[in-house]
């Protein structure tokens, strides 16, 4: 299956999570050999309402970059999963043997361990490199834009509007989100590019906002080794709380917490 293959409706407008995720979501994946999601939140729950094409994606060596807009409140509880797998595939070395790819990505068995462990076996997926999560936090503002990207080796299918990738926005929640394909004509090839170039600046640390934008490869205890020169670290007290101490940083030109601490 390709990219093309896809068939989407003529205006390229979706309100209805079922049409979203069977018409859209579930196809894509299946399509893509890489996929960048940005959004507000991220719920590991959601890998479960779409694992058909999810299996196909992963058998296929598919590649996922989260990234994830942390507002000044702290990250969203939805992420909690999230942070929990993030903390046990860099504590757990063990984690990757306990689990085969002939096993994982077998037909039906991503599912299977989803459903029995959804932390560990996403802990696994990051461990292994087919999942890669940063955290994006602006010094005056929030990353609030839902935007997901598909690509197979040829063209690309890009997802915007107002859905987080949660359970809800594939199962239950109405939401307004628009669909452009790189491959119709010339105006969707340009807002295609537009939309992939600004998730990719994100992920880059790239963005407009550069000199206030700070990524994390993942949350840390000891985060400041692995910033560039260029990003000082800040942490988010919230984020302390809600994850026993776990920091996540910020570029402003300020340290403090238990960034870069010995």
């Amino acid at each position: 299956m390709k990219i093309k293959d896809i068939k989407v409706n003529e205006e390229g407008l979706y309100f209805y999570p079922k049409e979203l995720k069977d018409e859209i979501i579930k196809p894509s994946f299946k399509a893509s050999k890489t996929v960048q999601i940005l959004a507000g939140y991220f719920s590991i729950d959601s890998f479960l309402v779409i694992i058909d094409g999810l299996e196909v994606f992963f058998n296929n060596d598919g590649v996922v970059n989260i990234i994830i807009g942390v507002p000044k409140s702290g990250l969203d509880p939805h992420n909690k999963k999230l942070i929990e797998a993030i903390k046990l595939s860099e504590s757990n070395d063990e984690i990757v043997k306990a689990y085969g790819d002939e096993i994982v990505y077998q037909a039906g068995q991503l599912k299977n361990e989803l459903r029995k462990d959804r932390i560990r076996t996403f802990a696994y997926l990051i461990k292994k490199g087919s999942v890669r999560v940063k955290f994006a936090i602006l010094k005056d503002g929030h990353v609030h834009s839902k935007v997901f990207i598909f690509e197979d080796a040829e063209d690309g299918l890009a997802v915007s509007g107002a859905a987080n990738f949660s359970v809800n926005a594939f199962e239950s929640d109405h939401n307004n989100t628009h669909v452009v394909q790189s491959y119709e004509d010339e105006k969707t090839l340009k807002q295609f590019q537009k939309l992939k170039d600004k998730v990719q600046r994100y992920w880059d640390n790239k963005s407009d906002w550069d000199a206030q934008c700070g990524f994390t490869d993942c949350l840390r205890r000891r985060p400041a080794p692995a910033f560039p020169a260029r990003s000082a670290c800040a942490c988010l007290p919230p984020i302390h709380r809600m994850n026993g101490g776990i920091s996540i940083c910020r570029s402003n030109g300020t340290q403090s917490g238990l960034c870069g601490a010995p």
